[in-house]
């Protein structure tokens, strides 16, 4: 089974510590990798996936050669997270409040969700099967767990407090603490 690793408030009382390959700050638990907030490396790949000025979702060579525009709209894109196959990105919406999924080449970008509210930093299961992102769907901010097509919605923190930016353990391992 595979078991989400949850970045949490600093007064948090029943949190998940940060795993390997990442560090805590501030309460959450960032990848070491990342270079920015909305940049996202994936080792296996050597290929960085990241968005330009609130624009269009772009991919990249990790030495920022053979930068490649992946998304082409007017709407305001964020949070890229490579699919650990290096085939998709999976990224966040803000114009229209969709999650959507596209193949890393550009072809086939889906909306999975289109719910009317933000999503916020889609993470990928280890398989690839899934995705983690968290949103105020229910009114507070929360995350959710779905299929990589949108269904299997699923809300899996409670509304004690705020919960966000969701990242599956490599080995789908809990590093609780």
């Amino acid at each position: 089974m595979l078991t989400l690793k949850l970045s949490c408030t600093p007064d948090c009382d029943d949190c998940f510590t940060c795993g390997p390959g990442t560090h805590e700050e501030d309460g959450v638990c960032i990848p070491d990798e990342e270079a920015d907030a909305d940049t996202d490396t994936d080792v296996e790949c050597g290929v960085v996936a990241f968005r330009r000025a609130y624009g269009d979702i772009w991919t990249m060579d990790e030495d920022g050669s053979k930068q490649t525009q992946v998304t082409a709209s007017d709407d305001q894109k964020n949070y890229p997270s490579i699919s650990p196959d290096c085939s998709q990105i999976a990224y966040s919406n803000y114009t229209a409040l969709t999650l959507n999924v596209v193949d890393i080449d550009g072809g086939n970008d889906t909306i999975i969700l289109d719910s009317g509210v933000h999503w916020f930093r889609p993470a990928w299961s280890p398989d690839g099967t899934s995705l983690a992102s968290s949103s105020e769907l229910d009114g507070e901010r929360a995350i959710y767990t779905m299929n990589i097509d949108g269904t299997g919605l699923s809300r899996v923190t409670d509304a004690a407090s705020f919960a966000g930016d969701p990242w599956y353990s490599p080995d789908g391992i809990s590093r609780r603490s």
